[in-house]
C-alpha cells in the first residue's frame, strides 16, 4: 500500500479510536451516572408509594380508635344494643374511612357482630370469618392475639386477594377496664383501592398478590432478589420506562404483595442526549484536526516521497548506470536520496560482479543436481528399488530398522520386508510414483525376528535414460507416533474412568449400526440406563466411592451383554447398551432383566458396601427404519418412564410415550377441571402390625380416572402437573382430602381413634412458604387432630437441603408426626437418626426385595431396627410382596409393614368395608394367618 493511503488510513483510524474511546468513557461517566440516579430516584418513588399505603393504614388505625375508646361501644359488646347498631352502623361506607367491613370480636376472638359495606363499583366486601382467621383470631387460647392487642397492616385472603385491616381493643374513653374484645376496620385492596394509591402517589402503580397464579413474568423475574436481601429492584422495561419493585408484609412479616411502579426514563434520555452531544463534539473536532495534519503532511513529505520513488523506479527500468537519485533541499528526505544514490553505485558494481561468480557455479551445480535430489527427499533408511522389485542396493539405517545388521538385503523382493496385509497399499504407492513421479504411504514393516513397526516410505522415482531404473525408496520409523496417535484416539473417544465408549463414540457406532441394519433388515435395540440415589451415595460416601460404584457397575453391565455388543458411559451416571443382530424384542428385555439382577449384589467400595440400583429404557428397531438420534430419544423416553415402576425396573417404548403437545395440553385442561371439581380420589394402604396384621395407619396415593383417559398413572399426573403449574394445588387437595377421609374414618369407627393417615410430601412443597399455614388450615377445616397426621418425606430431600429438616421441625412443633420414606439403600443418614424430628422410618421396598437373597440387604435392615430401636423411633418395611419376606422381617424383629402381601391401595369405600369386618376376617390378619 502506498505512503499515501496508509497516512490516511492511519489518520482515519487514530479519529475512529478516539471516537470509539470517547463513546464508551461517556457511556461509562455520563450514561451509568444517570442510570444510577435513575435507579435512586425509582427506588424512592417506591418507598414513597409504600409509605403512602402505610399512610392510609395509619388513617384506619388512628379513624378506628373513636370506635374501640367509646363508652356505648363497650356497652355495646355487653348488651348487644340493636339502636346501636341502628344509629352508628349505616349501610353506607362513607362514615366509616371508606370501608369494606367492619367487625366486633368478643374476648375469645368470636365474631361478636359484622358489618359489610357494598361500595359501588368496588368487589364485594370479603367474608368475616376469613378476615378472623387471617389475623389469627381462630387459633387456640395462647396463641391468638392478645387481649390489648393493637396493630395494623395487611391480611392474605382466599383467592390470592389482600386487605388493609386495623385492630383495636374495646376499652372505655378513660382507657380503664377489661377488654371486651376488638373493633377490625377492613379494606379490600382491590383495582380501585390502588388507582386511588396511584393518584396520591402521581405514578403509575400495580399490586399483585403473590399467592395466587397471575404474577406477571417481569415480577416473577425479580421475586428471587426481593425474597433475598434486597429491600427494592429496579429494572430497565425499555429505553422509555423503568420499573421498581417491592415487597409488602402482611401482619406477620410474610410477603403477600409485590408492588410495582412504571415511570418514564428521563434521566437516562437526558444521559443519552449528553452522550450523543459530546460525541458529536469529538467527530467535528477530529475531522478538522485530520483535515489539517493531512495538509500539513502532504505539503512537508508525501509529494517529496512520491517524487524520490518515482526516479528511483525509472532508474530501476531504465538500467542507465550513469543516471542519479537526486532531490533538492537540505532535509531529511535530501541527505536520503543521496544515501540512495551511493547504494545503487555500489548495487552496481556488485551486480557485474556476481555475473563473473554465476559462470564459475554453473558448473558445480549441474554434478550436484542428481545428489541433492537424493538428499532433499531422505529421511532414515535409503534403498534403491528395480523395477521388479529387489532391493539393489541399501544403507545401514535401513538394515538396522529392519533387524539385517551385517546380513547382504541384496536381491531381497521388498514384500519379504512388509507385512502380507499391507502388500496392496505399497503397490499402490508404487503405481502413483510411476504416474507423478513421487507418492508416500505408511505400512507395517517385518524384521528379522518376525516382530512389526509402522514406518513411513516415501518413494521417488529415479532419473536416468537406461531401459531399466531403479527407484529411491526413503525409510523412516514411525511406531511411537502411530502409538500416540492411537492413545489420542483412544481418549478421545472412551470415557476415561471406566474405559468405556463415550457419546461421541457411541453415537458413531449406533449410526453404523442403523445403516446395516436397514441394509439386511435386522433388529437392534438400544438400552438407557441410569443409577437410582448415586447424588446420594456421590455425597455420603465421597466422590471416590462414587467413581468405584461407576466402574463396579460397568464390570457387571459389560458381564451381561455379548462380546459384539456396546456398552457406553454417555455421562454421570447414564449409561448406554446397543444390541446389534437380535431376533426379536424379548432378546432386549432379557438383558435388561440380567442387568438389573446383577446390580441387586452389592459393590464394595472405600469406606463401605452399597446397592446401585438403576432403572432402564429400552427402544427397539425392527428393520434400523429409526435413525441413531431417535433410537437414544425414545430410549431415553421410557427410562423415565421407568423410573415411576416399582418392579421391573425397565420400560420398552411405545408410541404412547410421544403424546403430541395438544394432547398434553388437554390432559391439563382436565386435571385442572379435575382438581376444582374434586374429580380426584384418594386411595389408601394400611400399614400393618407384623405380629397380627392388625392396622396402624394408612398411607394415601392420588389417583385420578379422566372420562377420555381413563385410569391416568401417578407418573403422567406429576408430569402434566408440572408443565401446567398444578403441583402446588395438587398437593393442598390431597392434603386436605387426606384429613378429611381420615376424620370421617375415626367417627365411624372409633377404636380406630389412634391411627395416623400419612401423606407423602417432596422437597420442593415441604418448602413452600406457606405450608405450615396450609397443615393448619387442612387440620382446621377437617377437625382432624394433629397427632392423626403424618407427613412423609424422602430420605433424599434430608441428604440435600438443611432446610428441609429445619421445615420438619417447625411440623413437629404444632403436633403433626413425622417418617422418613425410601430409607436404607446407599443412604448415609442410619447413623444419624437421632438428628431428625421423625417418630417412624420405612425400609425401602429395594432393601425389603433382597431379605430373601441377599446378605447385605439384611445386614442393612437389621441395621436400621437397631438405630431405630435406639433412638425410640418407628420401624415399617415397604413393598412386601411375599411370605418368605413377612417370615425374614418377624425374624428380625421388625415391628411394622405394608404391601401387596396384606393389600393394595384401596379406595376409602372398600377400606371401610373390611374394617367393618370382624378381625379374624381383616384380609390383613388372613395374610398373617397363612405366614
Amino acid at each position: 500500500m502506498d505512503l499515501r493511503p496508509r497516512t490516511l488510513l492511519s489518520v482515519g483510524a487514530t479519529l475512529a479510536c478516539l471516537i470509539v474511546g470517547v463513546y464508551f468513557i461517556s457511556s461509562e461517566t455520563v450514561v451509568r451516572s444517570a442510570e444510577k440516579l435513575e435507579v435512586a430516584d425509582t427506588r424512592h418513588s417506591v418507598t414513597q408509594v409504600a409509605d403512602e399505603l402505610d399512610f392510609q393504614l395509619q388513617q384506619m388505625h388512628t379513624a378506628a380508635s373513636d370506635w374501640s375508646d367509646w363508652d356505648d361501644t363497650y356497652q355495646f359488646m355487653k348488651d348487644r344494643n340493636k339502636a346501636y347498631i341502628a344509629s352508628n352502623l349505616p349501610a353506607q361506607p362513607s362514615a366509616f374511612l371508606d370501608l369494606d367491613l367492619f367487625i366486633f370480636l368478643d374476648t375469645e376472638g368470636r365474631i361478636f357482630y359484622s358489618a359489610p359495606f357494598v361500595r359501588p363499583r368496588h368487589q364485594p366486601p370479603p367474608l368475616a370469618e376469613d378476615i378472623r382467621s387471617a389475623l389469627g383470631f381462630n387459633r387456640p387460647a395462647g396463641h391468638r392475639p392478645a387481649p390489648t392487642a393493637s396493630f395494623r397492616g395487611i391480611v392474605a385472603l382466599p383467592g390470592g386477594e389482600t386487605a388493609m385491616v386495623s385492630v383495636r381493643p374495646i376499652v372505655k374513653s378513660s382507657g380503664k377496664g377489661p377488654s371486651r374484645g376488638w373493633i377490625v376496620s377492613v379494606l379490600r385492596l382491590d383495582d380501585l383501592q390502588t388507582k386511588r394509591l396511584a393518584q396520591r402517589a402521581h405514578l403509575a402503580v400495580d399490586l399483585f398478590s403473590l399467592r395466587g397464579n397471575g404474577l406477571p413474568q417481569d415480577c416473577a423475574n425479580v421475586l428471587g432478589p426481593l425474597l433475598g436481601n434486597s429491600r427494592s429492584v429496579v429494572v430497565p422495561l425499555n429505553r422509555n420506562s423503568v420499573a421498581g419493585y417491592s415487597l409488602i408484609d402482611d401482619v406477620y412479616g410474610n410477603p403477600v404483595n409485590m408492588l410495582r411502579i412504571e415511570a418514564p426514563r428521563t434521566i437516562y434520555a437526558e444521559g443519552l442526549a449528553s452522550r450523543r452531544f459530546l460525541l458529536g463534539s469529538v467527530m467535528a473536532a477530529g475531522i478538522l484536526f485530520g483535515i489539517v495534519t493531512l495538509w500539513v503532511i502532504e505539503l512537508a513529505a508525501l509529494s517529496r516521497v512520491s517524487k524520490l520513488a518515482k526516479i528511483v523506479a525509472r532508474i530501476g527500468l531504465t538500467e542507465d548506470d550513469d543516471a542519479m537519485v537526486s532531490l533538492p533541499g537540505k532535509d531529511e528526505l535530501a541527505r536520503l536520496a543521496m544515501g540512495i544514490d551511493d547504494l545503487v553505485q555500489r548495487l552496481r558494481e556488485g551486480k557485474r560482479e556476481l555475473r563473473r561468480q554465476n559462470h564459475k557455479l554453473e558448473q558445480a551445480i549441474l554434478q550436484l543436481a542428481e545428489t541433492n535430489h537424493t538428499l532433499a527427499n531422505a529421511v532414515e533408511g535409503i534403498t534403491e528399488v528395480d523395477d521388479h522389485g529387489r532391493i539393489v542396493d541399501f544403507n545401514a539405517a535401513f538394515a538396522e530398522m529392519h533387524g539385517y545388521m551385517g546380513v547382504p538385503l541384496n536381491g531381497f523382493h521388498w514384500q519379504t520386508l512388509i507385512v502380507s496385509e499391507d502388500h496392496e497399499t505399497l503397490s499402490d504407492a508404487n503405481v502413483e510414483m510411476i504416474e507423478r513421479g513421487k507418492s508416500r504411504c505408511e505400512v507395517r514393516g517385518r524384521r528379522r525376528d518376525g516382530s512389526t513397526f509402522y514406518e513411513e516410505i516415501v518413494l521417488v522415482q529415479a532419473v536416468g535414460d537406461g531401459e531399466s531404473t531403479v527407484n529411491h525408496w526413503f525409510t523412516r520409523d514411525i511406531s511411537e507416533r502411530k502409538e500416540l496417535e492411537a492413545q489420542i484416539k483412544h481418549q478421545a473417544y472412551h470415557d476415561t474412568l471406566t474405559g468405556l465408549p463415550n457419546r461421541a463414540l457411541f453415537m458413531e457406532s449406533l449410526r453404523v449400526a442403523c445403516q446395516k441394519a436397514r441394509r439386511r433388515g435386522d433388529a437392534l435395540a438400544v438400552l438407557f440406563l441410569d443409577l437410582d440415589d448415586f447424588k446420594s451415595i456421590n455425597d455420603s460416601m465421597g466422590h471416590e466411592a462414587g467413581d468405584r460404584l461407576l466402574e463396579g457397575v460397568a464390570e457387571r453391565i459389560l458381564s451381561c451383554v455379548r462380546k459384539h455388543d456396546t456398552v457406553a458411559r454417555l455421562g454421570g451416571d447414564e449409561f448406554t447398551v446397543l444390541l446389534s443382530r437380535i431376533s426379536k424384542e424379548d432378546d432386549a428385555v432379557d438383558v435388561a432383566q440380567r442387568i438389573v439382577r446383577s446390580l441387586q449384589a452389592p459393590i464394595a467400595l472405600p469406606g463401605g458396601k452399597a446397592f446401585a440400583g438403576t432403572s432402564i429404557g429400552i427402544a427397539v428397531s425392527k428393520d434400523g427404519a429409526l435413525d441413531a438420534e431417535t433410537l437414544l430419544h425414545h430410549a431415553d423416553m421410557a427410562m423415565y418412564y421407568s423410573k415411576d415402576r416399582s418392579r421391573p425396573r425397565f420400560t420398552v417404548f411405545s408410541p404412547e410415550m410421544t403424546a403430541p403437545s395438544d394432547e398434553r395440553r388437554k390432559l391439563a385442561g382436565s386435571l385442572r377441571t379435575a382438581i376444582e371439581s374434586d374429580g380426584l380420589a384418594l386411595a389408601f394402604q394400611p400399614i400393618v402390625l407384623l405380629s397380627n396384621g392388625r392396622p396402624t395407619g394408612f398411607e394415601a396415593f392420588l389417583r385420578w380416572t379422566d372420562p377420555e383417559h381413563g385410569q391416568v398413572s401417578a407418573q403422567t399426573i406429576i408430569t402434566v402437573a408440572e408443565e401446567a403449574g398444578l403441583m402446588d394445588a395438587i398437593g393442598r387437595w390431597c392434603l386436605r382430602r387426606a384429613c378429611t377421609d381420615m376424620k370421617e374414618l375415626i367417627e365411624a369407627f372409633p377404636q380406630f381413634a389412634s391411627l395416623t393417615m400419612s401423606v407423602n410430601m417432596s422437597a420442593k412443597q415441604l418448602l413452600h412458604p406457606w405450608i405450615i399455614e396450609e397443615i393448619e388450615a387442612a387440620l382446621m377445616v377437617s377437625e382432624l387432630s394433629a397427632e392423626n397426621l403424618r407427613i412423609e418425606v424422602s430420605a433424599r430431600s434430608l441428604a440435600d437441603s438443611d432446610k428441609c429438616i429445619e421445615r420438619l421441625r417447625k411440623i413437629s412443633e404444632i403436633g403433626v408426626k413425622l417418617a422418613i420414606d425410601d430409607f436404607g439403600t446407599g443412604s448415609h443418614l442410619i447413623s444419624k437418626l437421632r438428628e431428625f424430628p421423625v417418630d417412624m422410618v420405612k425400609i425401602d421396598g429395594s432393601v425389603t426385595w433382597l431379605l430373601d437373597s441377599a446378605d447385605e440387604a439384611r445386614a442393612i435392615a437389621q441395621a436400621m431396627l437397631i438405630m431405630a430401636k435406639s433412638a425410640g423411633v418407628r420401624v415399617v418395611a415397604e413393598s412386601i410382596e411375599n411370605l418368605p419376606q413377612l417370615r425374614r422381617l418377624r425374624e428380625m424383629e421388625c415391628p411394622e409393614g405394608q404391601g401387596i402381601l396384606f393389600s393394595g391401595p384401596v379406595s376409602a369405600a372398600e377400606l371401610a368395608a373390611n374394617l367393618t369386618k370382624d378381625a379374624a376376617d381383616w384380609p390383613y390378619t388372613q395374610r398373617d394367618r397363612a405366614a
